[in-house]
């Protein structure tokens, strides 16, 4: 189990690191940029927790996934409304 979740700690390390790299690669002033940059951190910090101290607990591995999906969900939730917003100015133009 403790190996599980170092693999799992390391797996969010990485998705949070490509988050960061995928929004640094986006113009500064586009609005997106700062929910991505916040989505990898919020992954990056779960990854580190997970991957640092495996063997703190399955309740609180368990609380720190939990609040980290919910996070990420909502932030994701945003950049979509974000990018259908986004769309229908598009289509308007």
């Amino acid at each position: 189990l403790r190996t599980l979740l170092v693999l799992l700690g390391a797996a969010a390390l990485i998705a949070g690191i490509g988050q960061i790299l995928t929004a640094r690669r986006l113009p500064p002033d586009d609005p997106e940029r700062a929910a991505m940059m916040k989505i990898g951190v919020a992954a990056m910090v779960v990854g580190l927790v997970l991957a640092l101290w495996p063997g703190s607990g399955i309740a609180v591995i368990s609380w720190v996934i939990g609040v980290a999906a919910i996070l990420i969900g909502a932030l994701l939730i945003y950049l979509g409304s974000r990018f259908n917003h986004l769309s229908a100015q598009i289509q308007q133009a």
